[in-house]
Protein backbone atom coordinates (compact mmCIF):
# COMPACT_ATOMS: atom_id res chain seq x y z
CA UNK A 1 0.00 0.00 0.00
CA UNK A 2 1.43 3.37 -1.03
CA UNK A 3 1.58 5.63 2.03
CA UNK A 4 3.59 8.48 0.51
CA UNK A 5 0.59 10.85 0.43
CA UNK A 6 -1.14 9.76 3.62
CA UNK A 7 -0.52 13.07 5.34
CA UNK A 8 -1.04 15.33 2.34
CA UNK A 9 -4.48 16.91 2.91
CA UNK A 10 -4.73 17.93 -0.74
CA UNK A 11 -4.42 14.40 -2.06
CA UNK A 12 -7.53 13.26 -3.90
CA UNK A 13 -8.41 10.23 -1.77
CA UNK A 14 -9.01 12.41 1.26
CA UNK A 15 -12.18 13.71 -0.35
CA UNK A 16 -15.07 11.26 0.01
CA UNK A 17 -18.64 11.52 -1.23
CA UNK A 18 -19.42 14.10 1.47
CA UNK A 19 -16.44 16.24 0.42
CA UNK A 20 -14.72 15.61 3.75
CA UNK A 21 -10.96 15.49 4.29
CA UNK A 22 -11.04 14.18 7.85
CA UNK A 23 -11.42 10.44 7.26
CA UNK A 24 -8.01 9.81 5.71
CA UNK A 25 -6.94 7.35 3.01
CA UNK A 26 -9.06 4.50 1.77
CA UNK A 27 -8.02 0.87 2.37
CA UNK A 28 -6.52 -1.24 -0.39
CA UNK A 29 -8.49 -4.32 -1.46
CA UNK A 30 -6.75 -7.50 -0.34
CA UNK A 31 -6.82 -10.66 -2.42
CA UNK A 32 -9.28 -13.50 -2.04
CA UNK A 33 -6.83 -16.37 -1.63
CA UNK A 34 -6.53 -15.90 2.16
CA UNK A 35 -9.96 -17.39 2.80
CA UNK A 36 -10.74 -19.50 -0.24
CA UNK A 37 -9.57 -23.05 0.42
CA UNK A 38 -10.27 -23.19 4.15
CA UNK A 39 -13.12 -24.60 6.22
CA UNK A 40 -15.98 -22.61 7.70
CA UNK A 41 -14.51 -23.00 11.20
CA UNK A 42 -11.07 -21.81 10.02
CA UNK A 43 -12.58 -18.73 8.40
CA UNK A 44 -14.71 -17.93 11.45
CA UNK A 45 -11.69 -18.20 13.71
CA UNK A 46 -9.62 -16.13 11.29
CA UNK A 47 -12.13 -13.26 11.41
CA UNK A 48 -12.19 -13.20 15.21
CA UNK A 49 -8.39 -13.46 15.38
CA UNK A 50 -8.01 -10.46 13.08
CA UNK A 51 -10.63 -8.42 14.93
CA UNK A 52 -9.07 -9.13 18.35
CA UNK A 53 -5.68 -7.91 17.13
CA UNK A 54 -7.01 -4.36 17.34
CA UNK A 55 -8.54 -4.41 20.83
CA UNK A 56 -7.72 -1.13 22.54
CA UNK A 57 -7.59 0.99 19.38
CA UNK A 58 -9.37 4.34 19.55
CA UNK A 59 -12.69 5.16 17.93
CA UNK A 60 -12.23 7.67 15.11
CA UNK A 61 -14.07 8.62 11.94
CA UNK A 62 -11.36 7.06 9.78
CA UNK A 63 -11.30 4.46 7.01
CA UNK A 64 -8.01 2.91 8.19
CA UNK A 65 -6.80 1.95 11.65
CA UNK A 66 -3.23 2.66 10.63
CA UNK A 67 -3.81 6.30 9.66
CA UNK A 68 -2.51 8.44 12.54
CA UNK A 69 -2.76 12.16 11.78
CA UNK A 70 -1.54 14.83 14.21
CA UNK A 71 -3.93 15.89 16.96
CA UNK A 72 -4.26 19.24 15.20
CA UNK A 73 -5.47 17.70 11.92
CA UNK A 74 -8.98 18.84 10.98
CA UNK A 75 -11.81 16.57 12.05
CA UNK A 76 -15.57 16.33 11.84
CA UNK A 77 -16.70 18.97 14.33
CA UNK A 78 -20.36 18.25 13.55
CA UNK A 79 -19.92 14.64 14.67
CA UNK A 80 -17.03 14.70 17.17
CA UNK A 81 -15.57 11.63 18.85
CA UNK A 82 -15.29 11.28 22.61
CA UNK A 83 -11.47 11.28 22.54
CA UNK A 84 -11.64 14.96 21.64
CA UNK A 85 -8.97 15.09 18.95
CA UNK A 86 -7.49 13.19 16.02
CA UNK A 87 -5.46 10.00 16.54
CA UNK A 88 -5.14 6.58 14.97
CA UNK A 89 -8.47 4.75 15.07
CA UNK A 90 -11.53 3.63 13.12
CA UNK A 91 -15.33 3.61 13.26
CA UNK A 92 -17.78 0.71 13.35
CA UNK A 93 -18.51 -0.10 9.70
CA UNK A 94 -14.98 0.70 8.54
CA UNK A 95 -13.78 -1.76 11.18
CA UNK A 96 -16.10 -4.58 10.07
CA UNK A 97 -15.13 -3.93 6.44
CA UNK A 98 -11.42 -3.93 7.31
CA UNK A 99 -11.63 -7.20 9.26
CA UNK A 100 -13.27 -9.03 6.35
CA UNK A 101 -11.02 -7.36 3.79
CA UNK A 102 -7.76 -8.11 5.60
CA UNK A 103 -8.88 -11.41 7.09
CA UNK A 104 -10.50 -13.12 4.12
CA UNK A 105 -10.19 -10.76 1.16
CA UNK A 106 -13.95 -10.10 1.08
CA UNK A 107 -14.82 -6.52 0.22
CA UNK A 108 -17.66 -4.84 2.09
CA UNK A 109 -18.90 -1.29 1.67
CA UNK A 110 -17.36 0.99 4.29
CA UNK A 111 -20.37 3.19 5.09
CA UNK A 112 -22.87 1.51 7.39
CA UNK A 113 -25.95 2.38 5.33
CA UNK A 114 -24.34 0.93 2.17
CA UNK A 115 -22.98 -2.13 3.99
CA UNK A 116 -26.42 -2.77 5.49
CA UNK A 117 -28.05 -3.21 2.07
CA UNK A 118 -25.13 -5.03 0.40
CA UNK A 119 -26.24 -8.44 -0.87
CA UNK A 120 -23.04 -9.75 -2.50
CA UNK A 121 -19.30 -9.41 -2.28
CA UNK A 122 -16.47 -10.86 -4.35
CA UNK A 123 -16.10 -14.64 -4.42
CA UNK A 124 -13.40 -17.23 -3.82
CA UNK A 125 -11.35 -18.69 -6.66
CA UNK A 126 -13.52 -19.29 -9.72
CA UNK A 127 -16.69 -18.21 -7.90
CA UNK A 128 -17.44 -14.68 -9.15
CA UNK A 129 -19.29 -13.55 -6.04
CA UNK A 130 -20.33 -14.49 -2.52
CA UNK A 131 -23.95 -14.01 -1.52
CA UNK A 132 -24.39 -12.26 1.81
CA UNK A 133 -27.02 -14.21 3.71
CA UNK A 134 -29.49 -11.99 5.54
CA UNK A 135 -31.49 -12.89 8.64
CA UNK A 136 -34.16 -10.96 10.49
CA UNK A 137 -34.21 -10.72 14.27
CA UNK A 138 -35.95 -13.76 15.82
CA UNK A 139 -38.75 -13.21 18.28
CA UNK A 140 -36.80 -14.26 21.40
CA UNK A 141 -33.31 -13.74 22.78
CA UNK A 142 -32.68 -17.50 23.05
CA UNK A 143 -33.69 -18.01 19.41
CA UNK A 144 -31.38 -15.20 18.36
CA UNK A 145 -28.25 -16.41 20.16
CA UNK A 146 -29.06 -19.94 19.01
CA UNK A 147 -28.95 -18.97 15.33
CA UNK A 148 -25.98 -16.55 15.38
CA UNK A 149 -22.64 -17.87 14.14
CA UNK A 150 -19.15 -16.63 14.91
CA UNK A 151 -18.22 -13.85 12.49
CA UNK A 152 -21.80 -12.79 11.71
CA UNK A 153 -22.30 -9.05 11.27
CA UNK A 154 -25.07 -7.53 13.38
CA UNK A 155 -26.60 -4.17 12.46
CA UNK A 156 -28.25 -1.79 14.90
CA UNK A 157 -30.53 1.24 14.84
CA UNK A 158 -29.51 4.37 16.72
CA UNK A 159 -32.77 4.46 18.66
CA UNK A 160 -36.24 2.93 18.80
CA UNK A 161 -37.71 5.58 16.53
CA UNK A 162 -35.84 4.64 13.36
CA UNK A 163 -35.11 1.58 11.26
CA UNK A 164 -32.02 3.14 9.70
CA UNK A 165 -28.71 1.43 10.58
CA UNK A 166 -26.19 3.38 12.63
CA UNK A 167 -23.76 0.72 13.88
CA UNK A 168 -22.41 -2.78 13.22
CA UNK A 169 -20.69 -5.35 15.43
CA UNK A 170 -19.09 -8.78 14.85
CA UNK A 171 -20.60 -11.70 16.74
CA UNK A 172 -18.28 -13.86 18.83
CA UNK A 173 -20.69 -15.81 21.02
CA UNK A 174 -20.13 -17.30 24.45
CA UNK A 175 -16.48 -18.37 24.99
CA UNK A 176 -17.36 -20.38 28.14
CA UNK A 177 -20.64 -21.28 29.82
CA UNK A 178 -20.08 -18.84 32.71
CA UNK A 179 -19.42 -15.82 30.44
CA UNK A 180 -21.70 -13.38 28.65
CA UNK A 181 -22.33 -13.61 24.95
CA UNK A 182 -19.83 -11.26 23.30
CA UNK A 183 -19.49 -9.03 20.27
CA UNK A 184 -16.48 -7.06 19.12
CA UNK A 185 -16.87 -3.62 17.59
CA UNK A 186 -15.53 -0.09 17.31
CA UNK A 187 -17.87 1.95 19.48
CA UNK A 188 -17.67 5.49 20.85
CA UNK A 189 -19.51 4.81 24.09
CA UNK A 190 -18.35 3.63 27.51
CA UNK A 191 -20.53 0.77 28.72
CA UNK A 192 -20.49 -1.57 31.72
CA UNK A 193 -19.50 -5.22 31.76
CA UNK A 194 -21.17 -7.87 33.94
CA UNK A 195 -19.01 -6.84 36.91
CA UNK A 196 -20.04 -3.18 36.50
CA UNK A 197 -16.57 -2.20 35.29
CA UNK A 198 -16.28 0.35 32.50
CA UNK A 199 -15.49 -0.85 28.99
CA UNK A 200 -13.87 2.17 27.30
CA UNK A 201 -14.69 3.54 23.87
CA UNK A 202 -12.80 2.11 20.91
CA UNK A 203 -12.37 -1.48 19.74
CA UNK A 204 -13.36 -3.78 22.60
CA UNK A 205 -15.15 -7.00 23.46
CA UNK A 206 -18.60 -6.07 24.73
CA UNK A 207 -21.41 -8.10 26.36
CA UNK A 208 -24.55 -8.90 24.40
CA UNK A 209 -27.42 -9.29 26.86
CA UNK A 210 -31.16 -9.79 26.78
CA UNK A 211 -32.69 -6.37 27.33
CA UNK A 212 -29.42 -4.55 26.58
CA UNK A 213 -28.84 -1.89 23.93
CA UNK A 214 -27.43 -4.30 21.37
CA UNK A 215 -30.38 -6.65 21.64
CA UNK A 216 -33.04 -3.94 21.73
CA UNK A 217 -31.64 -2.02 18.74
CA UNK A 218 -30.79 -5.04 16.55
CA UNK A 219 -32.13 -4.71 13.00
CA UNK A 220 -30.74 -7.71 11.10
CA UNK A 221 -27.84 -10.10 10.66
CA UNK A 222 -25.48 -10.68 7.73
CA UNK A 223 -23.53 -13.93 7.25
CA UNK A 224 -20.55 -14.15 4.92
CA UNK A 225 -19.08 -17.41 6.20
CA UNK A 226 -21.08 -20.58 5.47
Amino acid sequence: MDTSNWYNPNYQYFIDHRNEKTWGPWPADFGEEAGGPHSVVWRQQRIIYVARKYIGAYYQHHHLLQWNPPKTWSWDTLNPVSLGHQSAGIDGSDFSAWVYNYGLGLHLKIYVDSQYVQIQTNGYGETPYTDILEYNKPSTFDSLVGMLKMGDLIYFAKDSLTSAPSHVAIWIGKPTTDQDYLVIDACDQTIKDSKNANIPAGIQLRPFKSGGWYYNRLLKIHRLIY
